[in-house]
């Protein structure tokens, strides 16, 4: 019973406090320090790593972008060769006359208005325009 006694009973040890060691403070106080220093640069590293690979990504792109716009530059050149080559455009001309010259032709005259008292009206002031085609003038002739 001695010992049931001996483990039961509430010793009261709280107020005896241990001392803080100053030296063991200092020295995790610099483990700290130390280790938080390489945990900084071993971040600035991977930073400085990352950020040379992003730009390295953005350098292919750029070039890839490049390369086929080049592509583009090259067709678009050989299609405006293509268009303004004398002949084709020879060969449309041709093809726009006769298909002109079966169409009736357009006469314009332009007379200027008269103002009161049978003199012309000054230059720049208003102009009628009278349109016949080659058809009507001569159908109105017969």
């Amino acid at each position: 019973m001695d010992f049931e006694h001996a483990i039961k009973m509430d010793v009261r040890n709280n107020p005896i406090v241990r001392e803080l060691d100053q030296a063991r403070q200092r020295e995790l106080w610099r483990w700290m320090l130390v280790g938080g220093a390489l945990v900084g640069v071993i971040l600035f590293s991977l930073w400085q790593r990352f950020s040379v690979m992003r730009v390295a990504t953005q350098i292919e792109s750029a070039e890839r972008q490049l390369s086929q716009e080049h592509e583009l530059q090259r067709r678009l050149r050989l299609e405006v060769e293509r268009l303004s080559a004398p002949r084709r455009i020879e060969q449309l001309a041709l093809r726009a006359r006769m298909v002109h010259a079966d169409r009736a032709t357009t006469r314009i005259v332009v007379r200027p208005v008269e103002g009161a008292g049978g003199e012309q009206v000054a230059a720049g002031t208003e102009v009628r325009i009278v349109a016949h085609t080659a058809r009507s003038v001569a159908g109105a002739h017969r």
